[in-house]
């Protein structure tokens, strides 16, 4: 692994800094997209570190922020945006207009409670469903598509999801420190990790 470069400046004064706590990036053609939560927005910036826009502010009503912790970006270019607090995810055109509005707060099919990690995977999206302890899979249009909760006590804390070329999932657990693979019919195929120690 080759270092390439740093952008942003933590010692910079707080009106200064690029972002501010930031919690999820992703990566879209030569753009990259920020959820920099504590500022309650979205940041666009290039690849040499140079801002092009940024939209959203601390809010509840559509296109506003309440500690957003996950952004993902569609094949369309769609930005995917994690709307913690506000139990929700907002989707937005890459100039940050606002597209729709998936979930709300609860526990159903469509549901979600302080959803952080998510993943667009051929029009589908996966949420880390962090309050209800399940990964949700909807589509891009936030039709409910099922959900995966492994056996009893697998998911305490999923906090972020990934998924790879054979559809398999992979699910951050924060509070047992451990990523649960699960197969692509939503049952668990492997663990990785411990829930103690500090070995690679």
């Amino acid at each position: 692994v080759e270092f390439v470069q740093e952008i942003g400046d933590p010692a910079a004064k707080k009106n200064k800094r690029i972002f501010h706590a930031a919690r999820a990036v992703a990566v879209y053609g030569d753009r990259f997209f920020v959820a920099d939560t504590d500022a309650n927005r979205v940041v666009v910036a290039d690849q040499n570190g140079k801002v092009l826009r940024a939209w959203g502010e601390k809010g509840s009503k559509p296109g506003q922020f309440k500690s957003p912790a996950g952004i993902a970006v569609d094949t369309r270019g769609s930005v995917f945006v994690s709307d913690t607090s506000n139990h929700r995810i907002q989707v937005f055109d890459g100039e940050g207009k606002l597209l729709r509005v998936i979930g709300a707060k609860g526990a159903g099919p469509r549901d979600l409670s302080d959803p952080s990690g998510i993943e667009v995977v051929d029009d589908l999206l996966y949420v880390a469903d962090t309050g209800n302890d399940r990964i949700v899979k909807l589509t891009v249009e936030g039709v409910a598509m099922g959900q995966i909760t492994g056996y009893v006590g697998d998911l305490a804390e999923v906090v972020d999801v990934a998924v790879d070329s054979r559809n398999r999932v992979y699910a951050l657990d924060q509070k047992s420190k451990i990523v649960i693979v699960f197969n692509s019919n939503g049952m668990p195929a492997a663990r990785i990790g411990a829930p103690v120690g500090d070995g690679p």
